[in-house]
């Protein structure tokens, strides 16, 4: 096998990018996974409720969650919220206090209007659902479909995606509210820009579903029939 030196021939420039990536596909699962917790307390939706006008420290984001321990719990949020912070999740001020000791507030982002509840729809419940046990195990039986054949799912639960979630409700619920909050977002975004359901009399969901997509799109062009 060949030097790794002899492979690669790379610029400064190329080598300071390629480890930079790197590391990040290394430590790939630790954003997502804090914007988890983040989603599941609530902390975006309680700055988004306090307006923009009015930055939370994180004793005062702490002290609205049912902690019986008030003090890591603020610390603990402020780990969270400095990492969201750093990925441009959440904004961040920094003060000086009257000891010279600095102190973090909080206060929205754009992108929480994405993952919070809001009348345009939330993605928040899709990213709940991708690092759900449930979902994240199925990675794990991945190597195995390639070299062995089969789906991830039935060698990680025996049963179709299908049937797992008629045999477990709270997956289930998990990845309705995913799917209802995906299509939210999407459908809106579409119906702020295409014009092709304008002179639509009959519009039919060959998919099935719920309805929540013909719904959305007769709600804009009442004119128009949905079927189902």
């Amino acid at each position: 096998m060949p030097a790794t030196n002899d492979v690669f021939t790379l610029t400064a420039e190329e080598e300071e990018e390629a480890c930079t990536r790197a590391l990040q596909l290394s430590c790939g699962a630790v954003l997502p996974m804090v914007l988890k917790v983040a989603i599941e307390l609530g902390l975006l939706q309680i700055i988004v409720k306090a307006g923009p006008a009015t930055p939370l420290s994180s004793e005062e984001i702490a002290a609205q969650l049912p902690s019986e321990h008030p003090e890591s719990a603020a610390a603990w949020v402020d780990r969270i919220l400095r990492l969201l912070a750093a990925n441009k999740i959440v904004g961040c001020i920094v003060e000086a206090g009257a000891d010279d000791r600095r102190s973090r507030k909080y206060c929205k982002a754009p992108i929480c209007k994405y993952l919070t509840e809001n009348e345009d729809g939330s993605l928040a419940n899709l990213l709940l659902m991708h690092h759900d046990k449930v979902f994240l195990d199925l990675w794990h039986y991945l190597k195995g479909s390639v070299l062995d054949g089969g789906l991830p799912v039935m060698a990680a639960y025996g049963m179709s995606s299908f049937d797992y979630q008629g045999a477990d409700p709270r997956f289930n619920k998990i990845f309705n509210e995913a799917m209802r909050g995906h299509t939210a977002v999407l459908v809106n975004q579409l119906l702020r820009t295409y014009g092709g359901f304008d002179d639509v009399k009959v519009l039919v969901d060959v998919g099935g579903g719920v309805g929540a997509t013909l719904g959305m799109i007769t709600s804009r062009h009442p004119t128009s029939r949905a079927s189902t």
